[in-house]
């Protein structure tokens, strides 16, 4: 019994960890180091894609964490296969988004918006 209780606890706080993205997932990464550090993701989307210099293309794809369209779903978005935004809450970050196009947000906070939201919702 003894040894069995050090197994739970460590499958209780890696499945925490696995579970906040946000917490060890950081721009620039790529997507094999995600992949283990924060694990499979719940969804996949295809946002878009860009055009380098060079004329190739990086596609730009998102990697959801909890249920989409639900509060703390998480979000990692990728250009190419390096992380370029790590999103703590999806859907108030969906909401915040949304305000600014209405411009119910001044473009000169939406940045300190988004900051203060990934601070608050990944703790």
């Amino acid at each position: 019994m003894k040894k069995l209780l050090p197994l739970v606890a460590f499958v209780l706080i890696s499945s925490f960890i696995i579970a906040q993205p946000c917490k060890v997932v950081k721009v620039g990464m790529l997507k094999s180091e995600v992949r283990k550090l924060a694990g499979k993701p719940t969804e996949m989307d295809t946002l878009g894609s860009e055009y380098k210099e060079d004329g190739s293309k990086l596609l730009i794809v998102a990697w959801q964490y909890g249920e989409v369209g639900k509060d703390r779903n998480q979000r990692v978005e990728f250009m190419g296969d390096k992380v370029s935004n790590v999103i703590a809450n999806g859907k108030k970050y969906d909401e915040l988004m949304k305000a600014f196009h209405k411009g119910d947000i001044p473009k000169g906070e939406l940045t300190e918006r988004i900051e203060k939201l990934n601070s608050e919702e990944c703790r």
